[in-house]
Parts: C-alpha cells; sequence; structure tokens
C-alpha cells in the first residue's frame, strides 16, 4: 500500500500556499528597483539580486570521514544530515543577502531616531526603522496581506523549537514598534543568534524526531521554516518601508518580458508583489 503524501497547508507552503517562492519575492524588490530608476538602480538592489539567483547549496557531512563508508546504516545517516543541512544553509545563505539588502537601504535614508517614554533616544537602527513604520506606514496603510499570519506561524514554529526560551517576550510592543508590524523586530533577535553563533541547529534531533515533526505538520527540520518566515517577514517589510518612504511611486513596474507600458503604477505593485495572486494588468 502506498502511503499518500500528505499536502502542506501552512501560510509558506511553495505549492499551496497564497505566497510567492523566496527567489521570486527577491526578484520582485529587484523588479521595483530597476523601474525607479532604469538608468541608475539602486546598489541596494543587489542584495536581493544575490538572494534571488541562489537555487542550490551542496553540504556533504561526511565528506572527510572515510570510516562512514564502510556502513550501511551510516551511509544512509550521513546522506540525510547532508541532505538536511545542504537546505538549511540555503535558507541562511539567503536569509543573509536579503538582511543586507534591506540595512544597505536603511543606511541609505534618514529615519528618525525613536524616544523611550521619559524622552530618551533607544539607539540602534532597527528600533528607527519600526518607528518610522509605526507613525508613517499604518496612517496610511494596512499591513500587507499575509503579513500577520506569516507572524502567527512564526511564532508557533519559535515554540515549538524551544530554543527562544518563552517567544512571547520577543512579540511585545514598546515605544518604537506596534503589535501589528513587531515582524521586524522578532527577526532582528533571530538574526542576532545567527550573527552571534547562539541560533540552534539539532541535525541530531531532526533524524531522531522525523515523525514527530510530520505529526506537527510544520516542515521537517523545523529550523528551516523558522529561516525561510524570518526572510519573507524582512522582505515584506521592505515592501511596506518602500511604500512609506519613497516619495515617487507613479511609475510603472513591468513583468518579464514585458515593456513598461504594461505594468502596474508602484503604489500597487509594492502591496501585491507576494501574491501569487497578483495580475499587472
Amino acid at each position: 500500500m502506498i502511503k499518500k503524501k500528505a499536502s502542506c497547508k501552512n501560510i509558506l507552503c511553495s505549492k499551496h500556499g497564497p505566497l510567492v517562492d523566496t527567489k521570486s519575492h527577491c526578484n520582485n524588490i529587484v523588479r521595483f528597483f530597476f523601474f525607479e530608476n532604469s538608468y541608475n538602480p539602486s546598489p541596494v538592489s543587489s542584495w536581493f539580486q544575490l538572494a534571488s539567483g541562489i537555487k542550490e547549496v551542496v553540504y556533504i557531512s561526511d565528506l572527510f570521514d572515510s570510516f562512514s563508508q564502510w556502513c550501511g546504516p551510516a551511509i544512509e545517516y550521513e546522506a540525510e544530515r547532508s541532505k538536511y543541512n545542504s537546505c538549511l544553509i540555503l535558507a541562511l545563505t539567503r536569509f543573509n543577502f536579503i538582511w543586507s539588502g534591506l540595512e544597505a537601504y536603511i543606511d541609505s535614508q534618514s529615519f528618525p531616531s525613536c524616544p523611550d517614554h521619559r524622552g530618551i533616544i533607544i539607539r540602534g537602527k532597527i528600533n528607527s526603522v519600526n518607528y518610522f513604520l509605526k507613525n508613517n506606514y499604518l496612517n496610511k496603510y494596512l499591513p500587507v496581506k499575509h503579513y500577520s499570519e506569516l507572524l502567527s506561524y512564526l511564532k508557533e514554529l519559535l515554540f515549538k523549537h524551544g530554543g527562544f526560551g518563552d517567544p512571547s517576550e520577543l512579540f511585545l510592543e514598546n515605544n518604537c514598534v506596534g503589535s501589528d508590524l513587531i515582524g521586524l523586530k522578532v527577526v532582528y533577535k533571530i538574526r542576532n543568534l545567527f550573527a552571534h553563533g547562539a541560533f540552534i541547529f539539532d541535525d541530531i534531533k531532526y533524524l531522531e524526531d522525523y515523525d514527530i515533526l510530520d505529526k506537527l505538520k510544520l516542515g521537517k527540520p523545523i529550523e528551516i521554516p523558522i529561516i525561510i518566515a524570518s526572510s519573507k517577514i524582512v522582505l515584506m517589510t521592505m515592501q511596506m518601508l518602500l511604500l512609506a518612504s519613497e516619495e515617487n511611486l507613479k511609475f510603472k513596474v513591468a513583468q518579464i518580458n514585458e515593456s513598461e507600458e504594461s505594468g502596474v503604477s508602484a503604489i500597487k505593485y509594492l502591496p501585491k508583489m507576494h501574491l501569487k495572486s497578483f495580475k499587472y494588468s
């Protein structure tokens, strides 16, 4: 009897979910910058261009371990470890380029500093961006579609992972950020764990708990959807940041192999570029 593979139902599901894949999402950011100034594209877009073109990373866990080749189960085990780590490194590599693109854009702008309740400045560029979005985005627009669902899914993943203490603390609003757009604050904390070598990548746990993770329907292994969800939140934040900070949004953004006249205005493009259902014309 052939066991029927269950279809994924989470917000990141590549086949049935509402969002374009992360590569395409990055490319859509690139297209915005290209059409904003075709003759002199922003250097910020280079980071998203790099992120959009990564298709595969190959990692071999036992590359220097000749002893594992003497045992059949060991070969199978190392093959699974290699597959897991290849997917993990791919997701993490793309995330790092996406994060660099965000920071490059932040550095190209001038965002107001965020004060605490006493009026004392809270340092940090991410605090400044969140403060800007809180005061300049939400008074004009709603969060882009499926942002809140993705944020809820990430929260669920963090609880299931177990390596973040009480994830609820990451989702607490403060003077700089409200609950509606708290995703960048959360992802910044996750990113710092990557940067400081404190994030737990447990491939042994993945192999031992494979069936458990399958029942949870949170993906196998759980670290990978955490990273992918974080990447998507950064990209959605970029969409909202561009909507709130760019002065000219009347130019048209076209699909690949189409003329500019066939596209839609940037103000319509930015809120929907991440959706599979979005049609340019």
